[in-house]
C-alpha cells in the first residue's frame, strides 16, 4: 500500500518509512499516535487485508469515517478503500470532513432544541408563532386546535408581516386600556433592546374574547440564538388567568395577613400602654398607703384601713399579672384540662364568697338559680372558676351601685349519653356596649373606648382567656348587650355526670393547722425578702424553720443534720448554685432513706400546670405558687401533715 496524494497526517506516515515498519506496523503506529481512542477498534479491523479482501468481493469500495485526536481537538476523517479490479492493489483515499459532519451535528442539536422549545411552548400556549425580525414576518408554528382566536386573525389579516399581523390582534382583542402599551411593547424595535441572547420577554395584558368575556393574558418572546444574525423570535401567547386570580388571592391574603399583623401590634401598643396605667394604679396605691401606713402606726383605724387597702391593692395587682402570664401560657398552647369531681351547688357558692366584698361594696344585688338534675359533675374546677370570675366581676364592674346582676345556669340534654349540657345565663343593668364593639370583646388587647379614663382597671385580656378556656371545654359562649341597657353573656358547657361518692371534699379542720407547733421545716429561699415573710408567717404558727440561701446548702444541711430532724422542706425553684428541681433530686438519691423520703415543698413564681408537674417529676410531693397567701400556706402544710400521718408518714 503506497500513498499517492497526502496531507500533513500522511507524510507523518511516509517520514516513519525510513524505519522499514510493515504498512500494517505502520498503519498501526497511527492509530496508536492520532486515532481517537473511541475509534481505534474499527480502524485495526481496516488494516486487516484478509478482512479487506472479503468486503470488497461484495463491495465495490469501502467508506470509514472516524476521528483523529491531536492537541485535544477531534477532527473527522472518511476513508475510501477500494481494488483495483486489474492488478491486486488496494487504494486508500483519506479526506478532512470535519466540517460537514460538525456542521450536521450542529444542525442535529439545534433542531433538537427547537423541537423542544416548540413542543414545551405547545403545552402551555395556545399558539406560537415564528418571528424574522429582519424581514418583517411571522408564521404559525402551532396552534391549539381550540384556538378561535388565532383562527380569526389569520383569516382577518391575508398577509406575513409580523408588525401588520400583531396591531391587527391587539386592535381586535386586546382591552382599550391596554392597547397602546402593547403597541411599543411588542414592536420589532423593542423587541431587539428588550430581549438578550438567553432570556424571555413577557408581556401581560388583558383581552377580549370571541365570547366576550375578559381574560388575563401574556406573550412570551425568545431568540431563536442559532438563527443567522439573531434577529428571529419565537413567541407563545397563553391564558394566564388562573395564574392571574391566584396572585390576586395571594396578594389579598398578604394584605390581609399584614392587616392583621398591624392591627395585632396596634392592639399590643395599647395593651402595654393601658397594662402601664392598670399596674401603676395599684403601685401607687401601695406605696402611698405604705406611706400613710409609716406616719400613722399609732392610730389602729386608719392602720387597718390603709393595710386593707394595700391587700385590695395586691389582690388587683396580682390578677392583672396573672391575666398576663395566662396568656402568654395560652398563646404557647401550653394549656390543659385537669378533671375532677366536683358538686354544682357549692361551686356556684364558691363564687359568690370570692365576690361578696365587691358586690356589697358596690351596693349590687347579685342573685343565682340552678335547675340542673344533677349536682355531681366532672370538671376543671380551677379554669371553670377563672371562666365565671371573669364574666361576673365585669358584670360587677360595669354595673352602677344599685344595679343588678342575675345568673341562671340551666341542665339541657346533650348528644353523649351520661353527659350534660350546662347553659349559664349571666345578665347585668350595667353601662352596656356599642354594637359596633361587641363584634371584638373577645379580641386580644381590647377594651371598649380602650383609655384609662374610663377608671375601670384590667388589661384587656380578660374575656379573651374565657374564650380560649371555653373553647378548650368544647364549649360556646356568645354576648348581648346594648348600650345603657346592659349585658347578658350565655356560656354552654358539657359535662360528664359524677356520682357524689367521686369527689373528695373532705376538710382538714381548722384544729389542724395548730398541729403545725413545734413542726421543723427547712426553707430553701435565696431572695432575702420572700424569706424573711415566709419565716415570719411560719414561726407565728408556731413552726420551727432553719433556712438555707441555696440549693447546695440546703442539701448538705438535711445531709448533717440528726435523723428525723426536719420534718418538710419548702424549696424554692430558681436558686444560684443549685436549683430547687436539682436540689430535690439530690436529695432523694441520698442513701439514708428517711432523709431521702422527706416531704419537699416547691415555691415558685411560675404558676402554670407544667410547673407542678416539672415539681412533682423532681420528686417533690407538692407546689405553692408565689406569692403565698397565709391562709393558703398553712392550710397546705396541715393537709400535707395530715396525710403523711394518716399512712404512717410524719
Amino acid at each position: 500500500m503506497q500513498p499517492v496524494r497526502m496531507n500533513e497526517v500522511a507524510q507523518w506516515v511516509v517520514s516513519r518509512q525510513k524505519e522499514k515498519l510493515s504498512p500494517r506496523s505502520l498503519m498501526k503506529t497511527y492509530i496508536d499516535s492520532f486515532i481517537h481512542p473511541d475509534d481505534a477498534a474499527d480502524m485495526m479491523r481496516l488494516i486487516d487485508l484478509d478482512y479487506l479482501q472479503e468486503r470488497l468481493k461484495t463491495e465495490p469500495c469501502i467508506f470509514h469515517v472516524y476521528r483523529t485526536h491531536t492537541q485535544g481537538v477531534d477532527t473527522y476523517y472518511r476513508m475510501k478503500i477500494m481494488k483495483l479490479a486489474e492488478r491486486q492493489i488496494l487504494v486508500c483515499a483519506f479526506e478532512n470532513i470535519d466540517q460537514e459532519v460538525k456542521g450536521k451535528i450542529k444542525l442535529a442539536q439545534e433542531q433538537e432544541r427547537y423541537n423542544m422549545l416548540i413542543n414545551g411552548l405547545s403545552r402551555e400556549y395556545s399558539s406560537v408563532w415564528y418571528i424574522d425580525a429582519a424581514l418583517d414576518t411571522v408564521s404559525l408554528v402551532r396552534s391549539n386546535a381550540n384556538s378561535q382566536t388565532t383562527k380569526a386573525v389569520l383569516a382577518s389579516v391575508k398577509d406575513v408581516s409580523y408588525e401588520k399581523v400583531i396591531r391587527a390582534y391587539i386592535d381586535t382583542f386586546v382591552v382599550p386600556e391596554d392597547r397602546e402599551r402593547l403597541y411599543q411593547q411588542t414592536s420589532i424595535a423593542e423587541l431587539l433592546r428588550q430581549i438578550p441572547d438567553d432570556d424571555v420577554y413577557r408581556i401581560d395584558y388583558a383581552r377580549q374574547n370571541l365570547d366576550g368575556q375578559q381574560c388575563h393574558f401574556q406573550a412570551c418572546y425568545a431568540r431563536d440564538i442559532n438563527a443567522t444574525g439573531s434577529q428571529c423570535f419565537i413567541a407563545g401567547f397563553r391564558d394566564v388567568q388562573s395564574m392571574f386570580m391566584a396572585e390576586q388571592r395571594k396578594q389579598k391574603e398578604l394584605a390581609e395577613a399584614r392587616r392583621v399583623a398591624e392591627a395585632a401590634n396596634a392592639s399590643k401598643t395599647n395593651f402595654l400602654f393601658n397594662m402601664s396605667h392598670d399596674i401603676r394604679t395599684p403601685m401607687n396605691a401601695i406605696m402611698g398607703f405604705r406611706d400613710l401606713l409609716e406616719k400613722y402606726q399609732d392610730d389602729p383605724a386608719r392602720r387597718k384601713r390603709y393595710l386593707d387597702k394595700i391587700k385590695g391593692a395586691s389582690k388587683v395587682l396580682l390578677s392583672i399579672i396573672n391575666n398576663v402570664l395566662e396568656m402568654a401560657r395560652i398563646e404557647k398552647g401550653k394549656l390543659a384540662l385537669e378533671e375532677a369531681a366536683y358538686n354544682v351547688h357549692e361551686f356556684a357558692a364558691s363564687l359568690y364568697v370570692v365576690l361578696e366584698d365587691m358586690m356589697q361594696a358596690r351596693k349590687i344585688t347579685v342573685t343565682y338559680e340552678l335547675k340542673v338534675e344533677h349536682s355531681c359533675l366532672y370538671g376543671d374546677t380551677t379554669k371553670l372558676r377563672e371562666i365565671y370570675l371573669n364574666i361576673l366581676s365585669n358584670a360587677c364592674k360595669y354595673t352602677e351601685p344599685g344595679g343588678r346582676v342575675t345568673v341562671v345556669c340551666e341542665e339541657l340534654p346533650a348528644a353523649k349519653p351520661g353527659w350534660g349540657l350546662f347553659r349559664s345565663t349571666i345578665t347585668d343593668t350595667g353601662i352596656g356596649m356599642a354594637a359596633d364593639f361587641l363584634p371584638h370583646v373577645f379580641d386580644e388587647f381590647s377594651r371598649e373606648n380602650n383609655t384609662t379614663s374610663t377608671k375601670i382597671e384590667g388589661t384587656g385580656l380578660g374575656m379573651s382567656i374565657v374564650k380560649r378556656l371555653v373553647a378548650l371545654m368544647d364549649g360556646t359562649i356568645e354576648m348581648q348587650s346594648e348600650k345603657g341597657v346592659g349585658t347578658t353573656c350565655i356560656v354552654s358547657i358539657p359535662h360528664r355526670f359524677a356520682a357524689a361518692a367521686e369527689i373528695s371534699g373532705e376538710q382538714i379542720p381548722a384544729a389542724a393547722v395548730s398541729s403545725l407547733k413545734g413542726v421543723r421545716i427547712l426553707l430553701a429561699e435565696d431572695n432575702e425578702i420572700n424569706a424573711e415573710i415566709t419565716m415570719t408567717i411560719l414561726q407565728e404558727a408556731g413552726i420551727l424553720i432553719e433556712h438555707a440561701v441555696d440549693g447546695r446548702i440546703c442539701v448538705d444541711m438535711l445531709r448533717e443534720a440528726p435523723d428525723a430532724y426536719y420534718d418538710l422542706i419548702l424549696m424554692d425553684v430558681q436558686m444560684p448554685n443549685l436549683n430547687g428541681y436539682e436540689a430535690a433530686r439530690q436529695i432523694r438519691a441520698l442513701p439514708d432513706a428517711a432523709k431521702a423520703g422527706i416531704p419537699i415543698l416547691a415555691m415558685t413564681a411560675n404558676a402554670f400546670e407544667e410547673d407542678r408537674q416539672e415539681a412533682l417529676k423532681a420528686g417533690m410531693n407538692g407546689h405553692l405558687a408565689k406569692p403565698i397567701e397565709t391562709k393558703f400556706l398553712l392550710q397546705t402544710l396541715a393537709d400535707l401533715f395530715h396525710a403523711e400521718s394518716s399512712i404512717g408518714g410524719v
